[in-house]
């Protein structure tokens, strides 16, 4: 099972899933149409069955909460996509790939139900370079 988080953009609370399987983070474009979109390596991405071909990415800046409730600040490159299904009978609004799941130190704790999720290395408020 999947956790869900909430981000915060704009006022608006969104549902986002924390998907080990995903690499990048995407989320649905019905939210990104003030954001700065940046040019990226193109790609092609393979999402809910369907090829996707991507040449730009979103800059993201919100809040994100961990089960408890803490926010972080976030700015950071999604990409934008219509639909991204739903789950739990929940509309998904974003996904949080295994880069940022990476740099933001996320620990799933799946001994209890539903899952929760920290934010290590942000709610640590470091970041340690090799």
């Amino acid at each position: 099972m999947r956790p869900f988080v909430k981000i915060i953009l704009n006022d608006k609370v969104l549902n986002a899933v924390i998907d080990t399987g995903a690499m990048h983070s995407y989320i649905r474009s019905e939210f990104t149409k003030d954001c700065l979109r940046v040019p990226v390596q193109p790609l092609k991405i393979e999402l809910g069955g369907k090829s996707l071909y991507f040449k730009e990415a979103v800059l993201i800046s919100g809040e994100i909460c961990d089960s408890k409730g803490k926010k972080y600040q976030f700015s950071e490159l999604f990409f934008e996509v219509e639909n991204l299904g739903t789950e739990k009978d929940k509309k998904i609004d974003a996904i949080i790939g295994a880069i940022l799941q990476e740099k933001w130190g996320v620990v799933i704790n799946n001994s209890v139900k539903p899952p929760e999720v920290d934010f290590y290395l942000l709610r640590k408020g470091e970041i340690t370079e090799l």
